[in-house]
């Protein structure tokens, strides 16, 4: 876990960083300086060791500490001594962290040695050893620590100090105190010893990154143009660097990004088309991964071969005329055709364009073309009459021929009834003017389908239509 230490005298201030769970905070106090006897007979008694305190807590990210780290008592001048300082770490919401370890006292002349510091507030609070008095060996006392205190170290030594991961630390080789808050030994003859400074240390731990959402929209279109893209939606907690594979490259800690997946599925073969992304989430505290799929279908080409020709129609009919079954596809597909009363669908709903599913019956609806009116020179039947409806797919467009059936343009009329009368019962040889005709009977013409010439072998004859006037003949 990261740690921050704090080893001089002095007032600082820690900020903690993004995704910061708990914090650890721990002080020791000063070690007081012996007590310098110069009266003659060297007695003076040794410094108490600075006391301990320690404290673990949730803090939230961005909140801040304020570390106050103590000083030990100097070296005295004679028949004085100096106690140690308070080392103090305070702060967060409510001052939800607030550790503090007070200095030892310095011990006096003839009296005994100085007391311990003790620990406050903490979860674990621990005091400082007292310094021994001018009767035995005028030791520093030892700081406090997570375990109690250390102890003296005897032979008019310092006392034992404490490591500021909370363990106690070594004897010091002279009279000072060892770091970190022990006292000093009293005066043996000579300078009573200076207490060690106080110290501090801040540990902390991150909460773990996690992804509590990724997913990635599946895309089956529904309006008929085929798409790629796919949208991806995520979210993390505790995270400071987001990325996503498949060419997407960083992005924020949550959000929704539509990208081009590049897919294209084939409903002859692989469909839907499949990719999957992994989001990694990486911050203070480790990195996390997750995947999500997406399924993409965008084949709107169709398989089919389509019936293009449709002939012997009757004139001037509207047909619905199935062109195929659509076939190939895996999404709505769009068809489309052109010109004056041509139509696309499906049942009963048609239109210039059209979407159709895969399996639907692809029907065009159209208006034959009336009669070819052109008569031919011989035979019963006339030309046929064709026009070319143009239907358009996402694979291309094809033709389709729809052809009126050729009309009948003959019929004879059988005038046998009539076979060699005349006029009037009498031969009249005399010219009459107007000239005398013999009237055939009412033949209906019931079987010719376009308007045509109407000849007799006879080019005397004449014919009347509906009641019309007499009008001459061609013959045959």
């Amino acid at each position: 876990m990261p740690t921050n230490s704090y080893t001089n005298p002095g007032s600082y201030s820690w900020t903690a960083p993004f995704a910061t769970k708990t914090v650890t905070a721990r002080v020791i106090g000063g070690g007081a300086s012996g007590y310098r006897d110069c009266d003659g007979d060297d007695e003076g008694g040794g410094g108490g060791g600075g006391g301990y305190s320690e404290s673990t807590r949730t803090f939230p990210a961005g909140s801040s500490l304020s570390i106050t780290v103590a000083s030990g008592g100097s070296s005295p001048s004679c028949d004085t001594g100096n106690n140690g300082g308070t080392s103090q770490i305070i702060g967060g919401p409510g001052n939800v962290i607030n550790v503090r370890a007070t200095g030892g006292k310095t011990g006096t002349d003839d009296s005994g040695g100085g007391g311990g510091g003790s620990g406050s507030a903490g979860d674990i609070v621990r005091s400082g050893g007292s310094g021994s008095d001018d009767d035995d060996g005028q030791d520093g006392g030892g700081a406090g620590n997570s375990g109690g205190n250390s102890g003296r170290c005897g032979n008019a030594r310092g006392g034992r100090g404490t490591n500021l991961n909370g363990s106690a630390g070594s004897c010091p080789g002279g009279r000072s105190g060892a770091a970190y808050g022990a006292g000093g030994a009293g005066n043996d003859g000579g300078s009573a010893g200076a207490g060690a400074k106080g110290g501090a240390r801040i540990i902390w731990d991150y909460y773990a990154p996690s992804i509590t959402t990724f997913s990635v929209t599946n895309n089956y279109n529904t309006d008929g143009i085929p798409d790629a893209n796919v949208t991806l939606t995520w979210n993390t907690q505790y995270a400071d660097n987001v990325s996503i594979n498949q060419g997407v490259g960083a992005v924020g800690t949550g959000g929704t990004k539509t990208v081009n997946s590049g897919l294209q599925s084939n409903a002859n073969g692989t469909s839907p088309a499949q990719k999957t992304y992994t989001l990694t989430a990486s911050g203070p505290g480790g990195t996390v991964t997750a995947t999500a799929t997406t399924n993409v279908k965008n084949d709107n080409t169709p398989s089919n071969s389509w019936t293009t020709s449709f002939i012997n129609l009757a004139p001037s009919t509207t047909y619905t005329l199935n062109l195929g079954t659509l076939a190939g596809v895996d999404m709505p597909t769009t068809i489309s055709t052109s010109g004056s009363g041509n139509l696309i669908g499906t049942g009963g709903s048609f239109s210039g364009t059209r979407n159709f599913n895969n399996g639907q019956t692809v029907q065009l609806r159209t208006t034959t073309l009336p009669f070819n009116t052109t008569v031919p020179s011989s035979g019963q039947f006339g030309s046929t009459n064709s026009k070319t409806v143009t239907v358009t797919t996402p694979s291309g467009s094809f033709n389709v021929t729809v052809t009126t059936r050729a009309p009948v343009v003959r019929e004879d009329f059988n005038y046998a009834n009539n076979t060699n009368k005349y006029p009037y019962e009498d031969i009249d040889l005399i010219t009459n003017s107007p000239t005398e005709y013999l009237t055939s009977a009412q033949i209906t013409a019931n079987d010719v389908e376009i308007p045509v010439e109407v000849k007799a072998s006879n080019g005397n004859t004449q014919v009347s239509i509906n009641g019309g006037s007499w009008r001459n003949l061609r013959s045959t």
